[in-house]
């Protein structure tokens, strides 16, 4: 075997499985002749490896190529030996994911990117259209060849949100590789929002009646999340480079320049959208945003503990609580968890970042919780308002945003103060049902 053949098929099984330190050596070793198991220089590249690349976002096949080209050890190391050992690879029977991932159940095998279009059902050159993350061509094409419509929504705080939703032959892919791979994934356990089971009181129990509360909104979030971040989840699947790329091609977007052009919007945002991403609208992104902030998640548990202090994430919202700080105590936690979050990829909204003492309202993701979880005052005296005035002068004059279902939207909100407030609801219920008879 030739120097260079060696080290090509060495690059290539560091490439394949999930991106462990002991489990690289491993598959390392599993391929080498058996006098050669035994010896040093397998641990040695490893261990150099893992000290150049981060263990926590695994290098592409080009950059380990790379390294073993230029690694000089391992050449002295291979010439000690009498003959350069022979890689016989055999192909594991399931793709493997990362040890720290307990999937339940066993993922699609797919070792190429015929195996990935087999599974979705397409031709290999429609997949590769479709996930196409090319900006160049992106900001180029006209409606019809896009893969996504988009729609602007107002947001209440202010300022416009992109709504990127995908055409239906994209969407259905993106749902096979929801139900078939991402929902057998599990995320952190901080992260409480987009997850099946929990409500919106499960994010918030833990906050309840605490000595201080300390809530940071996250700038942009599903934006922030770019093509590398969704690669690198599919990576530590197991899945090999190649196939990780087209999956998160399937799942991010580039924002054609004219879709930009329709609004207002800071020079950033256009900047973050203009860039492969996380589109709010498509069914892969709420799974994968929690998925891809597994690691931030992890080290915002370990500072909130460090503080002792709990931590949970619903979206784009981090909650922190637990005992009295002094103002520089939180400051210095405040300045920590900024770090960590732009670390991480992402911007915080300072004017938005706010705490909360006892003896005064804390509240968070439009509830209170200083003493149990409940909605907000004024959110339930404007819905009895609302509903008392439909009663009065009629449903449709009340529905001043022309919503299409505008009855099934106000049941739905009577529903959320029920679930939250049983007493509140009941009352509103009584008004709900005199719309509902007439």
């Amino acid at each position: 075997m030739t120097y260079r053949a060696f080290l090509r098929s060495l690059a290539f099984i560091l490439d394949q499985g999930f991106w462990h330190e002991e489990a690289a050596l491993e598959q390392v070793l599993d391929v080498l002749p058996t006098r050669q198991r035994q010896a040093k220089w397998p641990r040695r590249l490893i261990g150099r490896i893992f000290t150049t690349f981060s263990r926590y976002t695994r290098p592409s096949f080009g950059e380990l190529s790379r390294f073993l080209q230029g690694d000089k050890e391992l050449k002295a190391d291979l010439r000690r030996l009498t003959a350069i050992p022979l890689i016989v690879w055999r192909p594991g029977d399931q793709t493997r994911p990362h040890p720290v991932l307990r999937v339940s159940g066993d993922l699609p095998i797919l070792k190429s990117v015929r195996d990935f279009a087999n599974f979705l059902r397409m031709p290999v050159n429609s997949l590769q259209a479709l996930a196409d993350v090319n900006s160049r061509e992106a900001r180029t094409l006209d409606a019809r060849h896009r893969h996504y419509n988009y729609r602007w929504i107002q947001k209440r705080s202010g300022g416009q949100r992109l709504i990127e939703i995908p055409k239906e032959r994209l969407k259905h892919a993106q749902s096979q590789l929801l139900e078939c791979i991402l929902r057998h994934v599990p995320v952190h356990e901080a992260a409480r929002a987009y997850r099946r089971g929990l409500s919106l009181r499960d994010a918030v129990e833990q906050h309840v009646g605490q000595r201080i509360l300390l809530r940071i909104d996250l700038q942009d979030f599903f934006p922030s999340i770019g093509v590398g971040k969704v690669r690198q989840v599919f990576r530590h699947l197991g899945y090999p480079s190649v196939v990780a790329m087209h999956m998160a091609g399937l799942c991010t977007n580039v924002v054609p320049q004219a879709v930009l052009e329709t609004t207002s919007s800071n020079h950033r945002l256009s900047h973050v959208y203009q860039l492969p991403h996380l589109p709010q609208g498509a069914p892969t992104s709420a799974v994968l945003s929690n998925l891809a902030s597994y690691r931030m998640d992890a080290r915002l548990t370990g500072l909130a503990a460090y503080w002792s202090m709990q931590y949970t994430r619903y979206a784009d919202d981090l909650l922190f609580s637990g005992d009295s700080l002094s103002a520089a105590q939180v400051s210095r936690l405040r300045t920590q968890i900024l770090a960590v979050a732009s670390d991480e990829g992402f911007r915080i909204r300072r004017y938005k970042t706010k705490v909360m003492r006892a003896g005064r309202q804390q509240s968070a993701l439009g509830l209170t919780l200083n003493s149990q979880a409940n909605t907000m005052r004024r959110d339930f005296d404007n819905l009895r308002a609302l509903l008392n005035n439909a009663v009065r002068h009629g449903l449709e004059s009340q529905n001043r945003d022309n919503h299409p279902k505008f009855l099934e939207h106000l049941a739905g909100r009577v529903a959320y103060h029920r679930s939250m407030n049983p007493k509140r609801g009941a009352r509103l219920d009584r008004l709900l049902s005199r719309l509902t008879n007439e």
